[in-house]
């Protein structure tokens, strides 16, 4: 959103505002609030915004395999305990998104981390982030 908002030149604010009104009806009030804002802010230029906020999901990929990753990998503990602590899952957020992918059907991953082909940015290993 933030990329197709400066290319266009359209306030990223407004992008966000359509995003938050996917979650309701369209006769509901805090929609009809959401689109009058929006009619405040775009004015005319409103018609090209929708049209180009339209167009993300069509660029955006969209898969449960991250989900049901991260889910395989919590099965074990949760087969203990029955919880994932907050503090716990926050460390395997870390741990999963700063671990290197030892292979990959592309290339271009192995060698790099999640949050690395995310940013474009060398990140330190795990241990490293932790202070080891």
């Amino acid at each position: 959103m933030a990329e197709t908002a400066q290319e266009r030149g359209i306030p990223l604010e407004t992008f966000e505002m359509m995003y938050r009104q996917k979650a309701f009806q369209t006769a509901s009030d805090e929609y009809i609030r959401l689109e009058y804002r929006l009619g405040e802010l775009l004015e005319d230029n409103y018609a090209m915004a929708r049209r180009e906020f339209n167009r993300i999901p069509d660029h955006t990929k969209r898969a449960s395999s991250l989900v049901e990753n991260l889910n395989s990998r919590i099965r074990v503990y949760m087969d203990l305990k029955r919880t994932v602590p907050g503090k716990y899952f926050t460390l395997m957020k870390v741990y999963f998104n700063t671990r290197k992918y030892h292979w990959s059907r592309i290339r271009g991953r192995v060698g790099k981390s999640p949050i690395e082909l995310l940013t474009g940015k060398e990140y330190p290993d795990f241990l490293e982030v932790l202070g080891y």
